[in-house]
């Protein structure tokens, strides 16, 4: 996993991005010096060992062009207590161009209170 230092130390900080970018494929993670959306690169790595507290109470975009992968990370967030995960698949038609395969938005149950009665 690479570029989440920053996004750590960011909310260890007590802040946070609007928005986190978790990619599965090959991309720029040096956002913080461009300031620049919070992205972290997850392409290549075993999911079963990534650690992504970091999103917690987070809107977190997860893109892939593995249909399964993407599914999996999408879920490891919501695990790890995101606020909205949006997810997509993403499939190549040439170099320049891509089509959406599987896309999906899921936002955490808001806590409700009961009253006593």
């Amino acid at each position: 996993m690479r570029g989440q230092d920053h996004l750590i130390a960011m909310r260890r900080a007590g802040k946070r991005p609007a928005i986190v970018f978790i990619n599965d494929f090959p991309c720029q993670t040096d956002w913080a010096d461009w300031n620049d959306h919070a992205t972290v690169c997850v392409h290549g790595d075993q999911l079963s060992s990534l650690d992504l507290r970091f999103v917690v109470g987070m809107t977190v975009s997860v893109s892939s062009f593995d249909e399964a992968r993407a599914k999996r990370i999408a879920e490891i967030c919501k695990q790890a207590g995101a606020r909205t995960v949006a997810g997509a698949h993403a499939i190549r038609i040439n170099d320049h161009q891509t089509t959406t395969g599987w896309a999906d938005i899921w936002q955490a149950a808001e806590k409700q209170e009961v009253a006593n009665a």
